[in-house]
């Protein structure tokens, strides 16, 4: 063969070579990467072809739908969806997602597998996403909402039998439908009330009195106490140098754990835990769940 066109077939070789491995570089170790760019505005434009699936309330009162506007389809949200705002949260194509619009998202815009995909595009199929049904009760959310009278909290309110999510609730509030205006989004955003924060989800609190159940449990099934078992309830005790008070400042003096949990006095509790050590609340503690993610579907952000 001659000399130099065997060196041209080399180059080539080794220029298709190259090709093949930036190509499967770039479609296939870093395709995610490639995706999930700020900059790839490509999934959006997919994002706005495909009618978003319906979002309605555990009675069927539609929160969320979307509506055609020339080739894309945007977002709407009736006036019951400003109650579970949070719980719900919002599908912008500039914004992106939260809530429940986030977590779901997949669903909602009928997102299967790369070959469900393929093969529904090869058919010519309409992207669709799944309609949802949640467990939220709008009863229940006015009157959480109500009765926080506009304090900045949360309350979340479970079936104990199943463990459905009835309520979540928090306020500050805010109107999805607001967030298509971007000089909103904007000024929600710098609000020091933080009414885009689902303080039910994001926020921390002190566990409080729930850990009074917590204690009781490791009371009792750790055999050191009764529900008869007697403790000092008195109010003012110290416990590691820190003075602690009854609500209302009331004193119980000896009293049962029965009479302790019912009346939730501090005192009581405060005894039974430091008798049972640090060791053993943890260990409890731990068996309950606390410090993992419960086994729950609700939104994380």
């Amino acid at each position: 063969m001659n000399i130099p066109i065997a060196r041209l077939f080399v180059l080539v070789v080794v220029l298709f070579a190259i090709l093949i491995a930036f190509t499967s570089r770039w479609t296939v170790f870093e395709a995610d990467a490639l995706r999930d760019n700020e900059l790839n505005r490509r999934d959006e434009l997919q994002a706005l072809q495909i009618r978003r699936g319906r979002i309605r309330a555990g009675d069927g009162a539609l929160l969320a739908r979307s509506v055609k506007e020339g080739s894309f389809y945007s977002r709407r949200y009736p006036d019951d969806a400003r109650l579970f705002s949070h719980a719900l949260g919002y599908s912008y194509a500039r914004l992106g997602q939260a809530g429940i619009e986030r977590s779901r998202n997949d669903e909602l815009t009928g997102k299967e597998d790369d070959l469900t995909t393929v093969v529904d595009q090869l058919l010519g199929r309409r992207d669709e996403g799944h309609n949802l049904q949640t467990t939220l009760d709008p009863d229940g959310q006015r009157t959480a909402l109500q009765q926080l009278g506009g304090r900045k909290g949360a309350v979340v309110a479970l079936d104990p039998r199943s463990g459905a999510v009835r309520v979540m609730a928090s306020t500050p509030g805010y109107d999805p439908n607001e967030l298509r205006d971007p000089g909103r989004f904007s000024a929600l955003n710098r609000d020091e009330d933080a009414p885009l924060l689902n303080r039910a989800t994001q926020a921390t609190y002190p566990p409080g009195s729930t850990m009074k159940v917590v204690t009781a449990m490791a009371a009792i099934d750790s055999g050191r106490f009764s529900p008869g078992s007697t403790v000092d309830g008195s109010t003012g005790q110290r416990f590691s140098g820190v003075p602690l008070s009854n609500f209302g400042g009331q004193d119980f003096g000896p009293v049962d754990l029965t009479l302790a949990l019912t009346k939730s006095v501090n005192t009581a509790w405060a005894n039974v835990a430091k008798t049972l050590g640090a060791s053993t609340i943890q260990r409890y503690m731990d068996r309950l769940g606390f410090g993992a993610d419960p086994p729950m579907d609700y939104p994380d952000a």
